[in-house]
């Protein structure tokens, strides 16, 4: 969406505030003659802004730039999950690892945990293309929040929540393929 700050009934940023409320996705590029506003334009995560006037240059590079942001975003995998009777797409790189327990999946996500009935067995093919790995029977770790290993204990990110690192199990039969993984993961020779 391209805004221009000064429009008539409401301005561009208070616009974009109401969209930001809908959606936290759709990209914004500010149109302006005022810089002063460029700096507010980070209160609603503007992708970008062109100053007036605008030449077509500027207006292509700004497009094709929005362009390329929006299809990148396209390639982030997202797995439903049915929360409490809430349908929700998680996209896979927030989840830090799920954990099975009388069949109840939890998917301990950067901000909170999501629970679902479900199989580990059904999951685990797409998780493990996008850099899970088995740490138990009952456990898929995504390697990006693993921060470290201490005998058979592993140390997991929290995410955007912060804090001390949360501590699984390693089991015995899994730990050699575990630090094969996770070495490749890191680009380590081990």
């Amino acid at each position: 969406i391209f805004l221009d700050i000064e429009m008539p009934l409401m301005d561009g940023l208070n616009l974009a505030h109401k969209i930001r409320e809908r959606d936290d996705d759709v990209s914004i590029v500010f149109v302006t003659n005022m810089k002063q506003y460029v700096i507010r334009g980070y209160e609603v995560d503007a992708d970008d802004f062109i100053l007036k006037p605008v030449t077509y240059e500027d207006f292509s590079m700004k497009l094709e730039r929005v362009i390329k942001k929006i299809l990148n975003k396209k390639d982030i995998v997202k797995f439903k999950i049915n929360d409490d009777g809430v349908i929700k797409f998680i996209p896979l790189s927030d989840i830090r690892y799920v954990d099975v327990y009388q069949h109840k999946l939890s998917f301990h996500a950067t901000d909170k945990i999501y629970e679902s009935r479900g199989s580990l067995n059904k999951i685990e093919p797409l998780f493990l293309e996008h850099n899970f790995v088995k740490c138990s029977n009952y456990c898929l770790v995504n390697l990006k929040y693993v921060e470290g290993v201490v005998d058979y204990t592993l140390l997991v990110s929290k995410g955007k929540k912060g804090g001390e690192a949360e501590k699984l199990t390693i089991s015995h039969l899994r730990k050699k393929e575990f630090m094969s993984l996770l070495n490749k993961y890191l680009g380590v020779n081990a």
